[in-house]
């Protein structure tokens, strides 16, 4: 005759496959959270480096360069923050240079750089990371020093 077991699992099978997956789940938040921060680091780097491009071209060309927001981009605009879009490398036909990480630019304050390399006046830069609230501050110093800032 055959003997008929019981079907379905056990307890101890149960409280293993959570623990398990409990652990899975742990172990891999922490690298999520680290991807997240790293885009909006990436970011704010990029648009460190724009800046200090803006501020070489205010001194190669002796002039004054004016680092405008431009919808989710920047624009460099040549003989102050009313002169002329700069378009180059980079740049769109009019003048925009996108920011390649998926961070957006919240909120800014205009900086222009002068012919020296200083900024006139000093500000700052907000970039917000879409997926969530976090955000970080590149700030441009009257010196002309760029720094991320959280």
């Amino acid at each position: 005759m055959l003997e008929s077991r019981p079907r379905g699992f056990t307890t101890v099978e149960l409280l293993t496959v959570v623990t398990v997956l409990g652990l899975l789940l742990a172990a891999g938040a922490p690298l999520v959270l680290g991807w997240r921060t790293s885009s909006l680091t990436a970011g704010a780097e990029e648009l460190k480096a724009l800046l200090n491009a803006a501020r070489h071209l205010a001194v190669v060309e002796n002039t004054s360069v004016c680092v405008a927001e431009a919808g989710g981009a920047v624009r460099f605009m040549v003989g102050g923050c009313a002169g002329r879009a700069w378009t180059g490398p980079g740049s769109t036909s009019t003048g925009d240079i996108p920011l390649t990480s998926d961070v957006r630019i919240a909120a800014a304050s205009p900086v222009v750089f002068t012919y020296l390399g200083a900024a006139v006046p000093a500000g700052s830069y907000t970039l917000v990371d879409p997926r969530g609230a976090v955000s970080v501050r590149v700030v441009v110093s009257g010196s002309g020093r760029i720094a991320v800032a959280p």
